[in-house]
């Protein structure tokens, strides 16, 4: 090559600058695609993953649950699912901040990792509440890994930066097993929610099973559904009175305890207060739901529901301790109940008991338009009742048996 075709410098420089243009250029391109790889990849993992703690959202835990299903009916082996739902945690975001919410909703789900199975499979079902399932797990051991997630739980308070206190976590835990509690995927966790709904009404920290409104045709010697269909009619038509039955069946429970019945009749009474408002179905709602004072003709009408009651039953009844605890809750001491107006020893000893267990259930209830009484409170009107409205032996010893037990309500 002679002298003349060696490049110049200013060749040399234009050679240089384009070089390091085309360079930027690719570079920019790579970069640009790995961006839009990253972000296209983005949809897919949400798609799949609740952002905030990392777990399998709702919709991707159900396909979890339905695909392990699959497998156990082939297997004929179970499954159980382990539904939590954090007590008190809507006050958590409004005293302290959503962030101290959120960090809170990682804390929980740390824990519960660290005590998983290999096996098991958590998921984030909803805002507050977690759903674990347990491949190949009976009911009994779904129930002792319940308890130790909650004494994990207990014993890992959470701390959040600047708040020195440390914040305790109780969680209520409703459990479902396929194939005794349900057999499809949807009937299946529909059991595991209404356990922990009924876990919800007892209070904290609680462990439920078989909630008591699914297990009422087991109370009864009879093959039809008409009693389950009726209980779950009013479960949609007034939660409260549901409550409000399984509430009065616990205290009429306790006073039977209390008097040392026998087995059969405390059985037998359980049952009844479970069914003894189910004529409620038949009261119009703007009688039933009013909140404030009925009227006379009102008042009249929701009377009614103790003949309805009686009537829904009356080819259920088992015993004649069941009719009389649906038929004579409504009785006072004085006479001046109804609906047959007894009084004194000639209502029935466990419609005196169900008076007792009805009266105080319905005062420290809370409802939507008013706020319960506390059990202290509710005590104080039982005694003040005593002799007039309720049977005063009956009221002293339910009371008493009540405040042996207040620290466990």
């Amino acid at each position: 090559m002679s002298l003349s075709e060696l490049p110049t410098p200013l060749h040399l420089l234009l050679w240089v600058a384009t070089v390091a243009v085309l360079a930027l250029i690719v570079t920019r391109v790579v970069r640009s695609r790995a961006e839009r790889s990253e972000v296209s990849d983005e949809p897919f993992r949400s798609f799949d993953h609740d952002p905030l703690t990392g777990l399998y959202n709702h919709r991707k835990i159900q396909d979890v649950l339905h695909s392990l299903l699959v497998q156990a009916k082939s297997d004929d082996a179970t499954v159980s699912v382990l539904l939590f739902d954090l007590d008190d945690f809507k006050p958590i975001n409004c005293v302290y901040g959503y962030e101290v919410g959120d960090e809170m909703l990682r804390h929980v789900v740390r824990v519960l990792l660290a005590e998983c199975r290999e096996q098991d499979v958590l998921g984030r079902y909803g805002g507050d509440e977690f759903i674990l399932i347990l491949p190949d797990t009976s009911p009994e051991e779904a129930e002792r890994i319940a308890a130790r997630f909650q004494t994990r739980l207990n014993h890992e308070p959470f701390r959040f930066q600047q708040y020195e206190e440390a914040l305790t976590i109780s969680v209520s835990i409703g459990i479902a097993t396929y194939p005794d509690d349900a057999q499809s995927q949807s009937l299946l966790v529909e059991f595991a929610l209404r356990t922990t709904e009924e876990c919800k009404r007892q209070g904290s920290a609680k462990i439920q099973r078989v909630p008591s409104y699914l297990q009422i045709e087991k109370r009864l010697d009879t093959d039809s559904h008409d009693l389950e269909m009726y209980i779950l009619s009013l479960k949609d038509k007034d939660t409260h009175t549901v409550q409000h039955s399984e509430d009065v069946a616990r205290y009429a429970l306790i006073l039977a305890e209390a008097l040392h019945l026998p087995e059969s009749t405390k059985r037998e009474l359980y049952t009844g207060a479970l069914f003894h408002d189910i004529g409620k179905i038949l009261i119009p709602d703007q009688i039933l739901k009013k909140p404030g004072r009925l009227t006379d003709l009102e008042f009249d009408r929701m009377k009614e529901h103790v003949l309805r009651s009686d009537r829904l039953l009356a080819e259920h009844y088992t015993s004649e301790t069941m009719k009389q605890a649906v038929l004579c809750h409504h009785e006072r001491y004085d006479g001046k109940g109804y609906p047959l107006g007894l009084n004194g020893s000639t209502i029935p000893l466990v419609g005196r008991i169900m008076a007792i267990a009805d009266s105080f259930s319905a005062m420290t209830l809370d409802r939507a338009y008013r706020r319960g009484k506390s059990i202290e409170e509710g005590l104080v009107e039982m005694r003040r009742c005593a002799g007039t409205q309720f049977d005063p032996e009956l009221v002293e010893l339910f009371c008493k048996a009540i405040e042996e037990r207040k620290g466990q309500m």
